[in-house]
């Protein structure tokens, strides 16, 4: 069966529980709970001589019989995880600004203030027409004050708000939480004269 000739179905996840899909990078920290680096090496290296040679091991046969069917199956998550991740990340790179701002370039300003850079994520991705900044402080509060922000795009905008607001999210990770709305321009002014 050639690469192509592979059903949809062939691509959706059979291992992983529901809480992996939602979160694949899950699998990772099991798989390195699991075993260490030097272990997950050294079963390795067990499988690739026994695959090469054909022999085991006598002494240690059943451990290592034991030890490639656990790292198999984490194997196999691993990589359904990592495919889960790539689709993400391919979604994610559809919506990439342009051929220089990718998602690592939005998140990695170095040192503006955490007001500024989110602003710089929000008018690099959407090119909005306003951007309206409302800020909850507590005076008795030692915690940064909380940003939420009313992003008015064009009335062309070719995205889904949903989309963008993913992207927004994704880049601001790092930053404190914020809450970011959208409306386009002519329902902002029709909104406005109400």
């Amino acid at each position: 069966m050639s690469y192509n000739e592979y059903p949809d179905s062939a691509y959706f996840p059979q291992n992983l529980r529901t809480e992996h899909i939602k979160d694949p990078y899950l699998v990772l920290y099991e798989f390195f709970d699991y075993c260490g680096l030097p272990e997950v090496r050294r079963t390795f290296w067990e499988f690739f001589k026994a695959a090469v040679t054909g022999k085991f091991n006598k002494e240690s046969y059943k451990y290592v019989r034991v030890s490639i069917v656990e790292l198999y199956e984490k194997i196999q998550k691993l990589i359904e995880a990592a495919h889960l991740i790539n689709e993400e990340y391919k979604k994610k790179k559809e919506l990439q600004v342009s051929e220089v701002t990718d998602i690592q370039y939005l998140s990695n300003f170095c040192k503006k203030q955490h007001e500024e850079k989110i602003i710089q994520i929000i008018t690099d991705s959407v090119k909005p027409t306003r951007i309206y900044t409302l800020c909850n402080i507590d005076a008795d509060s030692q915690q940064e004050p909380k940003y939420d922000y009313l992003v008015v795009v064009p009335e062309n905008f070719p995205q889904s708000f949903d989309d963008i607001k993913e992207l927004i999210e994704n880049a601001c990770l790092e930053l404190p939480p914020i809450s970011v709305s959208f409306v386009k321009e002519n329902q902002f002014s029709i909104d406005l004269g109400n």
